[in-house]
């Protein structure tokens, strides 16, 4: 079947989100609000209590979701287990402004703009992300690039987070596509590739690092580069073709 749809994880994906922005966003916490401590030590207690919401969000065994809840909640929840084990009086509120404001001001991998300028107009775009709509917005519109998505699918406006399939389930009633005619590209093995997997999607697998492939399933295709994605779309659709 011809991929119709192409569809877009963001962070990581489109981009860059690594842990060297997150401890940038610490520092500017604990200057901005005046806090003894050690922003990487605040983070170290941070992360763990982020993570623990990323466990308990899905219980992947019989792929049952907990009740829904936003990264705007849970970040400030953290924050606030945070400054209280460490004796803080920190502005929990506060600190998850000044991340989500961080976050929708990450850059673009080298070849994102050019790729999508590239495919807009060739081929139908779509965004599925776990991401709340208050950064996921502004981040797409900065760069000008909102426009060449037929659709935007957060987990805040599907309520729920991938690899759970009822994200996907919102993004194919807004598409009117079955899963077969999408291609899921992003930088996961658990949350892109198994989450389309589960749904039926083909994958396209970001793999910019060579890192090993030990997920529950292979995605249809490897990549280094969105610059791959072109010949791997191209050269799909051509075998369709000739079938």
């Amino acid at each position: 079947m011809p991929t119709k749809m192409v569809v877009f994880d963001v962070f990581d994906t489109l981009f860059a989100n690594t842990h060297d922005y997150w401890r940038e966003s610490f520092i500017r916490v604990c200057a901005d609000q005046k806090l003894l401590v050690e922003p990487y030590i605040l983070w170290d207690v941070w992360l763990p209590k982020e993570r623990e919401f990323r466990v308990r969000r899905l219980d992947v065994d019989t792929m049952t979701p907990s009740p829904f809840e936003s990264y705007t909640d849970v970040w400030t929840d953290c924050f606030r287990r945070a400054f209280d084990e460490l004796g803080l009086q920190g502005d929990a509120d506060a600190a998850t402004e000044l991340c989500l404001a961080d976050f929708a001001d990450r850059p673009p991998f080298p070849e994102t703009l050019e790729v999508i300028a590239q495919l807009k107009g060739q081929w139908r775009m779509a965004i599925l992300s776990n991401a709340d709509d208050s950064f996921l917005y502004p981040l797409l519109e900065k760069h000008g690039i909102s426009d060449a998505f037929e659709a935007i699918v957060s987990s805040e406006a599907a309520g729920g987070y991938k690899p759970h399939s009822s994200i996907f389930d919102v993004l194919f009633k807004r598409l009117d596509l079955t899963p077969g005619e999408t291609l899921m590209v992003g930088d996961t093995l658990h949350e892109d590739v198994w989450g389309s997997h589960l749904s039926g999607m083909p994958s396209a697998w970001i793999n910019r690092h060579d890192v090993p492939m030990n997920g529950r399933v292979a995605p249809t295709y490897e990549l280094h580069s969105l610059k791959d994605l072109v010949t791997v779309l191209n050269e799909a659709n051509g075998a369709s073709q000739g079938k």
